[in-house]
């Protein structure tokens, strides 16, 4: 009995202790955390803490003091995905950051809320002299916690969710001048590094600008916007893009109207390795896109672009990405040397190029004239080393395999002969259709054939 009283009585003090053990934990790994920042631009400019038993709430109040600092340690956090360009920007920003958690870590997640205090010094004075009644209006807006980021961020599995704050603000200078904004539903949720995740969901339900100035006018509406995304290297990513609907509509004084629709439109993008070789594939497609402007107008249907490249050196795609990445810090001459180097490198190392559709149900213009359906399907292949270092391109005729079925609509096929009539010399070998012009192209060896016939 006397065994079991002093067990009971062990746990009951390790349970009583380790909220203030988690605490001094968290707390030295927050402070570790603090003195990053600080040695990376940021500095402390005002700091609360309320601390309890079971939870523990601390305030901060960060500016930026050397943005470019700041900025290479924000690029190096996400393998050079930040960019440096808003850096100038920063300088002289003030950003709240609230945490609240428990003194026991895993009996919650950390709650995280980040938000702008103030902006860049520069702009704020501009703004205060071409328009004080609007500085004052951003000024309180942001002194509230208008901007906010709310985080739920479990520190053992690094899950998070979260949401940005709805934003539903209007501003009314005078009878010409109004500005109304709306930001609402905005959610996400992913896994790892709050700066550059290992993948993240996010969807928001609307985005609305509406703006006037004078006689100029504008209206912007965004809804059911999603995004996913994964990273794990620059050669190893997917990212996903769904829009439901897009409308925009602007009006200027010189009678330049315009307006844009868009319904259901998804991008995506992949990069995958495996082994020696890489592949990308890129996805688009949207069920309606309507333009129009001075007093004309397309409208197009049910477009559909899905091709991959695969078979390509990983080490020369990595090394492009890694080039790329690095794009800010090289002249554009030194740039385009090296980027046309590798890129040679890539096509001299073999690849193949599937299309499988790039399609487009119906064109309309002005609603009258009809360019119909035309679509695109191709297969191309360049082995490995089929070409030496200062091939011309006619040895990569020599070299490549294609198996290509291009159909054009006959009204879209008029219209390109007419722009260039060198197109049209190409008619002899098409083969009629229906409403149809086919191009079944195929190389090999060096010959090309369409719809069976030889070109020579």
């Amino acid at each position: 009995m006397k065994k079991i009283l002093i067990i009971v009585a062990t746990i009951v003090v390790i349970l009583a202790l380790s909220p203030i053990v988690g605490s001094k934990i968290i707390e030295s790994k927050l402070d570790e955390n603090i003195k990053k920042l600080t040695s990376s631009g940021l500095e402390i400019k005002k700091q609360d803490t309320r601390s309890g038993y079971l939870n523990t709430s601390k305030q901060y109040k960060f500016v930026v003091i050397d943005s470019k600092v700041f900025m290479d340690y924000m690029s190096e956090l996400s393998n050079k995905q930040v960019s440096g360009y808003a850096g100038e920007l920063l300088e002289g920003t003030v950003v709240g950051v609230d945490l609240d958690y428990s003194n026991v870590p895993l009996l919650r997640s950390t709650s995280i809320d980040i938000y702008p205090v103030s902006l860049n010094n520069q702009i704020m004075k501009d703004m205060r002299v071409s328009n004080p009644e609007f500085a004052k209006l951003v000024e309180q807006f942001l002194e509230k916690g208008g901007l906010r980021y709310h985080v739920d961020y479990d520190i053992i599995t690094k899950n998070f969710d979260g949401y940005i704050k709805d934003i539903k603000e209007s501003y009314t200078q005078k009878i010409d001048q109004k500005v109304d904004f709306e930001l609402s539903g905005s959610t996400f949720s992913g896994n790892g590094n709050l700066i550059m995740p290992k993948f993240i969901n996010s969807d928001t339900k609307k985005v609305y600008l509406h703006y006037v100035s004078g006689s100029d006018e504008g209206k912007f509406d965004f809804e059911n916007i999603s995004i996913s995304s994964s990273y794990e290297s620059v050669t190893s990513y997917a990212s996903n893009l769904r829009l439901e609907k897009l409308e925009a509509d602007v009006k200027s004084n010189y009678n330049n109207n315009s307006k844009v629709y868009v319904k259901d439109m998804v991008l995506s993008f992949i990069s995958t390795t495996d082994g020696t070789k890489a592949k990308l594939g890129s996805k688009s497609s949207f069920k309606k896109f309507d333009i129009e402007a001075k007093h004309e107008s397309i409208k197009m249907r049910n477009f559909n672009f899905d091709t991959k490249i695969k078979g390509i050196d990983k080490d020369s795609y990595e090394e492009l990405s890694e080039l790329l990445r690095d794009a800010n810090s090289l002249s554009s001459r030194s740039l385009n040397y090296k980027t046309q180097k590798i890129v040679q490198e890539l096509v001299l190392r073999g690849f193949e190029l599937d299309i499988d559709d790039i399609s487009i149900e119906r064109i309309l213009i002005n609603d009258s004239n009809d360019l119909g359906t035309s679509s695109l399907k191709a297969d191309i292949k360049l082995p490995q080393n089929a070409l030496g270092k200062n091939a011309r391109p006619a040895e990569m005729v020599e070299k490549i395999d294609v198996d290509m079925l291009l159909t054009i609509s006959k009204p879209t096929f008029e219209i390109i002969t007419k722009s260039s009539p060198i197109v049209g010399i190409s008619k002899s070998f098409a083969k009629s259709n229906g409403d149809s012009m086919v191009y079944d192209v195929k190389v090999k060896d060096g010959s090309v054939t369409v719809n069976g016939k030889k070109v020579k």
